[in-house]
């Protein structure tokens, strides 16, 4: 019951805080502290973008004719109808 809510954010908190702790080091701290917190900032949208897109790319389900989710599968295939080009 701890490696969730304890261990996880941790291990999760502590490469970020190394890179803003390494990058503001040095003779040109400000300059390399704006790439530090660029580079954090650009993985914290990449981890939460790629989620995102897997959650919308596989949650997909069809619409019935009154428009509710039509949940049972006709074939246990993965089709991807629309996201390959023809």
């Amino acid at each position: 019951a701890l490696v969730g809510p304890v261990v996880l954010p941790i291990l999760g908190a502590v490469p970020d805080s190394m890179i803003i702790l390494f990058s503001g080091m040095g003779d040109d701290a400000q300059e390399k502290l704006n790439v530090g917190v660029g580079a954090l900032a650009g993985s914290t949208v990449m981890l939460l973008t790629i989620p995102w897109f897997l959650v919308i790319l596989f949650g997909r389900v069809d619409l019935d004719e009154n428009g509710h989710g039509s949940y049972k599968s006709k074939n246990k295939n993965v089709n991807f109808p629309g996201l390959y080009p023809l």
